[in-house]
């Protein structure tokens, strides 16, 4: 899924504003200045564009973790902190993580974005890659999930 679309949809589901979204950088480990979030934030067609890469996009919303949940040691967790190559799984794996969801929850969130996902449609969606019981999480999951996401966090709009 375009990591440029992922950004301005969870910023709109967050609400959040310029200097928010830069702090969760920067609290992913990353300075970024605001003209280029602005352009990120942008269409694609637009000229001053500019692409958030798989690593932005991971170093984002490890701050977005760090944010909603304080700073973890990395050798305690066991999990890669910033990876390079990014799947949708990975991403749906850092925001079930973000907004501490258990299972049930997330097929709630599902259900707000009137999609029916069963517990074990979305178990498999986290298992390891080459496990029997793994499934990709298609970009219409993920975009399905934020679309859940932005319901249940701005019930209003």
């Amino acid at each position: 899924m375009d990591n440029n679309y992922i950004l301005r949809k969870l910023r709109y589901a967050l609400d959040y504003n310029d200097f928010q979204m830069i702090e969760l950088f920067e609290l992913g480990g990353v300075q970024i200045d605001r003209k280029t979030l602005c352009n990120m934030l942008k269409k694609d067609d637009d000229t001053n564009f500019v692409e958030c890469n798989d690593a932005l996009i991971a170093k984002f919303l490890d701050g977005l973790i760090t944010q909603r949940r304080g700073e973890k040691d990395p050798q305690k967790s066991g999990i890669k902190r910033y990876e390079t190559k990014l799947t949708n799984n990975t991403i749906l794996r850092k925001l079930k993580i973000a907004f501490e969801l258990t299972d049930k929850e997330m097929i709630n969130v599902y259900k707000k974005a009137n999609f029916t996902m069963s517990k074990p449609q979305l178990s498999a969606l986290f298992r390891r890659k080459g496990h029997r019981n793994y499934d990709e999480c298609s970009d219409q999951y993920l975009r399905t999930f934020i679309k859940g996401l932005t319901a249940t966090l701005r019930p209003n709009h």
